[in-house]
């Protein structure tokens, strides 16, 4: 289910809380449309390593920046059939977009992720049929306060979850 809250997060506050103080980086990172940001567990989670990748080769049109000093990215392979995608920060105009991203790579990764329960299965492993996603999204607006949007819920609710979404209701002041 999607949550919808104000918030008064701003990317300085992310910036310092993960020691970037380079000025060229923070520039770079302040210019980008897409800004994927680790928590400390999520640098070693596979999705946001997966996620970021899907989105540069994908989506080369775009501005995507892994927000870490050394924009190096470790990757261990989850051992859960959940989705944990990175924090992302965005602007409201470059929203939709994002929308479209997401939705991409979670419809990739699902039929993905289908293809291995299959192959499991096979040799006598049963893995849930059921895949939780997560992601948090906020989303900056000039001279407004910020606003978070927040998914928590299972991947057969996202699609109906995504239709009925109305960005206009959501930045309406």
């Amino acid at each position: 289910m999607f949550t919808f809250s104000e918030t008064t997060d701003k990317l300085d506050n992310y910036l310092r809380s993960l020691d970037i103080d380079d000025p060229a980086r923070i520039m770079e990172l302040e210019k980008a449309n897409i800004l994927l940001l680790p928590s400390l567990y999520e640098l070693f989670e596979h999705i946001a390593e997966a996620f970021y990748r899907y989105c540069t080769l994908n989506h080369p049109e775009h501005s995507i920046e892994y927000c870490s000093p050394t924009k190096s990215l470790k990757t261990l392979c989850s051992t859960t059939g959940n989705i944990s995608l990175p924090t992302i920060i965005t602007s409201n105009t470059f929203l939709p977009t994002l929308l479209n991203i997401i939705s991409g790579f979670l419809h990739d990764r699902l039929k993905q992720r289908a293809r291995e329960r299959e192959i499991i299965s096979e040799s006598g492993v049963n893995l849930p049929a059921e895949t939780y996603i997560e992601f948090k999204i906020l989303v900056t607006m000039k001279n407004r306060k910020s606003k978070t949007i927040s998914y928590k819920g299972s991947s057969k609710t996202l699609a109906e979850s995504f239709e009925k979404i109305d960005l206009n209701e959501i930045f309406a002041d």
